[in-house]
């Protein structure tokens, strides 16, 4: 009879904390970051570039090319002057280093 009473105490306690039980999310917080000012200045001078119609027509690698050209001639040059942007090549570091001299870009 005790060991009946133990039996019917435990499913108790296992029914109670099975539906006291929540789930409980924990998400991770991302702040806000305000856009860097050379992410609005590249931001602008690709907008003006893609509205003046100058490189349309032009797909992939050359439509990329003709942007970034059309953005500042003499920062393509120092950047991509001695080693052209290739057709796969994925040109982050570059694309990083021009987004910096658009800030030297009156704006």
């Amino acid at each position: 009879m005790q060991w009946n009473h133990i039996m019917v105490m435990a499913l108790i306690v296992i029914a109670v904390m099975t539906i006291e039980t929540e789930a409980v999310y924990s998400f991770k917080r991302y702040t806000y970051k305000k856009k860097a000012k050379y992410t609005k200045k590249f931001k602008a001078a690709q907008s003006r570039c893609e509205a003046s119609g100058q490189c349309n027509g032009l797909e992939g690698l050359q439509s990329t090319i003709c942007l970034r050209r059309c953005m500042s001639e003499d920062c393509y040059q120092e950047l991509y002057g001695h080693d052209e942007l290739e057709e796969g090549e994925i040109d982050v570091q570059h694309f990083l280093e021009k987004k910096i001299k658009m800030d030297d870009q009156p704006g």
